[in-house]
């Protein structure tokens, strides 16, 4: 059994890797709880005064997550898992279509809602949490600076300061490309990562699980070079599994096996931000890797009237030869269901009208302003009604 102290002794193999080229491994130990740098003077200071600068910064950005709900249970989760560092690790919850999270060397932790829309359940984000508390255990920032060749503070505070606050693609990948960790630091951390969550009670299959969701998507990527290797900054990116280290894995969440996932719970949190979050996926104009994301979260038969909304909008939203009609027949299954957006229906219409279908289309806009009568786009879509009808 592992001391509380060293609850997290590093990262899981679900990381960034392949340290910066020229570099050495470089160990500087371990934190100790509770304990500030003392040498004001030193790199170590340096990277954790510029951390707090940046973490002001991600404190007041407006991509951040204001769910108060959401919020408390990752951090509660991260308080419950970290042993000894219980209060020293601060989270911030993102809006960035990305599966990616990050952690400054102060202890401030981003996670991006791209991760939190594809983690299915409490273990599987416990992998992640763990993945990221273990770069500030072991100081993996601090030792990737003194290890390569001609690195400087700066270097690591530019890549820092890309974090999060702008929410786009750029600065993620810049993030992921610049705070990567060596193959060492990887491998130690997989056994000690996977036992803590297994001490935790937590099913640790779900690494299994999680690898393989995120390789399906990505072999369902509507863009060649994602399928290949990854136009986006993910922590899984960088680092591709091996199948000697993926049968080890599996050897290791054997050993440490618990039972725990709560699916439920969590996706009741998520829930409220299902909709928003598969809207910003929109963004990325990847067809294939957002249907693939929506099947996993369908395939419970849970909040289907958002689930087909969402589907029916990429199909929309790509445009393709019988992407019209393979909308509309989304949007049709999507007003079955309870959950339906209300805005289903005004997009109905709109395609119905594209298809010289007018009576259906003014029918559909009728039932649109029946259940949103205070809309913003009201008057608009009754000037329809009028011209449809006429």
């Amino acid at each position: 059994m592992l001391q509380s102290s060293h609850k997290f002794l590093s990262c899981l193999l679900l990381g960034s890797a392949l340290i910066v080229a020229g570099c050495e491994t470089t160990d500087l130990g371990t934190r100790t709880a509770g304990v500030k740098t003392l040498d004001k003077s030193s790199s170590e200071a340096s990277l954790e005064y510029e951390s707090d600068k940046i973490e002001k910064k991600v404190a007041k950005s407006g991509a951040r997550i204001r769910d108060a709900e959401l919020n408390a249970y990752v951090s509660g989760l991260v308080d419950d898992l970290s042993g000894d560092y219980k209060g020293e690790l601060r989270v911030y919850l993102l809006e960035a279509p990305v599966f990616n999270a990050g952690i400054l060397p102060n202890g401030a932790m981003v996670v991006y809602s791209g991760l939190l829309l594809r983690v299915e359940n409490e273990a599987e984000l416990s992998l992640v949490l763990a993945h990221e508390f273990g770069h500030y255990y072991q100081k993996h920032s601090l030792e990737q600076q003194a290890a390569a060749k001609n690195a400087t503070v700066g270097n690591l505070i530019f890549s820092l300061g890309t974090l999060g606050y702008g929410a786009l693609l750029g600065p993620l990948i810049a993030y992921g490309g610049l705070m990567s960790f060596s193959r060492e630091h990887e491998l130690e951390a997989d056994k000690v990562g996977l036992q803590t969550i297994g001490e935790a009670g937590y099913d640790t299959m779900a690494a299994i699980s999680l690898w393989k969701n995120l390789s399906e998507e990505k072999a369902a990527s509507s863009i060649k070079q994602v399928r290949k290797r990854s136009a986006r900054s993910s922590i899984f990116d960088t680092h591709p599994a091996s199948v000697d280290r993926l049968k080890k894995l599996q050897v290791d969440a054997e050993t440490w096996k618990g039972s725990k996932l709560e699916e439920e719970k969590y996706r009741r949190l998520i829930r409220p931000h299902l909709k928003s979050w598969l809207k910003a996926e929109l963004g990325l104009r990847d067809a294939g890797s957002t249907l693939n994301v929506i099947d996993r979260l369908a395939k419970n038969g849970k909040d289907l009237g958002v689930l087909e909304y969402s589907r029916a909008r990429v199909y929309d939203f790509r445009g393709d030869e019988g992407d019209k009609a393979l909308a509309l027949t989304h949007y049709l299954i999507a007003v079955k269901y309870a959950d339906a957006p209300v805005e289903t229906w005004r997009e109905i219409g709109d395609i119905q009208s594209s298809m010289g279908e007018k009576d259906k289309a003014a029918k559909s806009f009728q039932e649109y302003l029946s259940r949103a009568p205070t809309a913003s786009d009201a008057a608009i879509i009754k000037n329809m009604i009028q011209t449809l009808q006429g």
